[in-house]
């Protein structure tokens, strides 16, 4: 498993025969992440601000992250896991329930 800069996570599988040393330097593709929440939020992963949503197309490095929602006049947050592509688009949608 390889851990980006903002705890991103990517699997790699390789095989070895014992005794014998594996080493790879792999550099991460980007993929797009757009992000739509009702009524709105402040988006996050790790503690970078993303922006608000609507979130137009953000270009990160492919792999499986937390995004943190939240929204402070509801006083809610949640946090999804979201896995970026290389090459590709990843659309979230969701929605803040107004209840507690």
């Amino acid at each position: 498993m390889l851990r980006g800069p903002e705890g991103n996570r990517l699997t790699s599988s390789f095989s070895a025969r014992p005794g014998e040393e594996h080493a790879e330097k792999r550099r991460l593709a980007t993929g797009d992440l757009t992000c739509d929440v009702a009524p709105w939020a402040e988006v996050y992963i790790g503690d970078r601000r993303l922006g608000l949503t609507p979130l137009a197309s953000v270009s990160l490095q492919e792999g499986t992250y937390t995004l943190r929602l939240k929204n402070a006049d509801l006083g809610r947050e949640k946090s999804l896991p979201v896995t970026v592509r290389a090459g590709e688009t990843t659309r979230i949608k969701t929605r803040f329930d107004s209840s507690r």
